[in-house]
C-alpha cells in the first residue's frame, strides 16, 4: 500500500502523536497569496511515498530477514508492518512486560528489577523511559535502531494515572536533529503493546557544512528578490532532511528508499509580512529544498476539528482509517481581527 507522506506520518498511532503533542498550536484563517506568497516551493523528493509491508509481502531475503527477527522477539509472523524503504519496523504490535503492571504475563515487580516503585509522575516517566531504552538496546539488532539516536527532548505521557504510557523519541543523528524521523511505542498496563520508527533509514551523508548560516541566508534572500529580509523569527540551525530515494517504494530495494541532506534552516522575517517563512538549504551544495510558510491555517474559526486513525493507518477498518471531525480542543487559533 502507498501513503504520501504528510508531517508526523507513520503507520504507528497517529493519535499518539496528538495526545503528546496536546499543546498550543497556531492557526490563522487564510491568508492573501499573492506577493512573497508567490516564492513558496518545495523539492517534490521531500514528499515521501511510503511503503508498509507485511514480511510474506517482501521480497524472498527481506521477508526471511524480517521474520527471523519476529521469531528473535516471540512475535508471530503478522505482528509488524516494515517500512520498505528503512528496512525498518514501522509498526510492532508486542506483549512485553516492561515495569510492573497488570498486563498479560507482567510478573514484575520493583523490588525484583532493584528499585522502589514509583510515587509521583515524574519517577513513573523515568522508569518507563528507561525501560524503554533498555528494550530497544537489548533488541537493536532486530529493530536496527540505536538508542544512542534518541534526542533528549524526548516526550513520556502518563495516562489514567500511568496505566497507559505514549513515549515520543526524536531521532538526533551525531548531534544534529533528523527532522521527521522518531520512534513512538505504547505502554499499557506495564507492557509494551505497539512500537514503530517513522523516516527512520540508514544516514550516510556528513553532517559537516560546506556553507555557513550567513551563506544559506543569502541564498534565500537571493530567492525572494524583491522582499528584503529584514529580521528572523527563530535561529538558524543545522538539520538532516529525509528525502525519497525513488519515487516508487516498491521499486527500490528493501531498506535503500531514503536518502538524507544535511540542510540549513533558515526562519527570515519580512516588513508587512505575516506568515512565518521558513527555508532549507543544502548546507552542502547550496542547494534551496524548500521555502514554505509554516503558519497552519483554518477555513473558519468557529470550529477546529481534525482527523485521527485511532490506532495505524493500515487502511483497515475500524481502527486503521481515518475518524473524521475529531475535536481539537488545545489549538490556538487567530483571525485579521484578532
Amino acid at each position: 500500500m502507498l501513503i504520501r507522506d504528510f508531517s508526523f506520518r507513520s503507520a504507528l498511532v497517529l493519535f499518539l502523536i496528538l495526545v503528546i503533542f496536546s499543546g498550543s498550536s497556531q492557526a490563522q484563517v487564510e491568508p492573501d497569496r499573492s506577493g512573497i506568497a508567490q516564492a513558496e516551493f518545495r523539492l517534490d523528493e521531500l514528499d515521501i511515498q511510503h511503503s508498509f509491508q507485511s514480511p510474506k509481502q517482501l521480497p524472498p531475503q527481506a521477508a526471511s530477514d524480517a521474520s527471523r527477527d519476529l521469531s528473535v522477539l516471540g512475535l508471530s509472523g503478522e505482528a509488524g508492518l516494515v517500512d520498505v524503504r528503512s528496512g525498518r519496523w514501522a509498526t510492532l504490535m508486542l506483549s512485553e512486560p516492561l515495569i510492573p503492571g497488570k498486563g498479560k504475563g507482567n510478573q514484575l515487580n520493583w523490588a525484583s528489577l532493584g528499585q522502589t516503585a514509583p510515587t509521583s509522575p515524574a519517577a513513573i516517566k523515568n522508569a518507563a523511559a528507561q525501560a524503554f531504552q533498555n528494550y530497544v538496546d537489548v533488541a537493536s539488532k532486530e529493530l536496527r535502531i540505536d538508542k544512542n539516536e534518541f534526542g533528549s527532548n524526548s516526550k513520556v505521557t502518563l495516562h489514567r494515572n500511568g496505566q497507559t504510557i505514549q513515549i515520543y523519541s526524536p531521532r538526533v543523528h551525531d548531534g544534529v536533529k533528523v527532522r521527521g524521523s522518531y520512534v513512538t511505542a505504547s505502554i499499557n498496563n506495564g507492557n509494551l503493546t505497539l512500537l514503530g520508527a517513522n523516516n527512520w533509514g540508514d544516514i550516510k551523508v556528513s553532517n559537516r557544512p560546506a556553507i555557513t548560516a550567513g551563506e544559506a541566508l543569502e541564498i534565500v534572500q537571493a530567492h525572494v528578490r524583491a522582499y528584503p529580509v529584514t529580521g528572523s523569527w527563530g535561529k538558524p540551525e543545522l538539520t538532516l532532511v529525509p528525502v525519497q530515494a525513488g519515487k516508487n517504494p516498491n521499486q527500490t530495494p528493501v531498506g535503500q528508499g531514503y536518502a538524507y541532506r544535511l540542510a540549513w534552516v533558515i526562519r527570515p522575517s519580512f516588513d508587512n509580512v505575516t506568515q512565518n517563512y521558513e527555508a532549507l538549504v543544502d548546507a552542502h551544495n547550496s542547494e534551496l529544498l524548500s521555502f514554505q510558510d509554516t503558519n497552519q491555517y483554518a477555513s473558519t474559526p468557529r470550529e477546529v476539528a481534525g482527523g485521527v486513525q485511532p490506532v495505524s493507518n493500515d487502511g483497515i477498518v475500524p481502527d486503521g482509517v481515518e475518524q473524521a471531525g475529531w475535536p481539537m480542543p488545545f489549538d490556538n487559533v487567530t483571525t485579521p481581527s484578532g
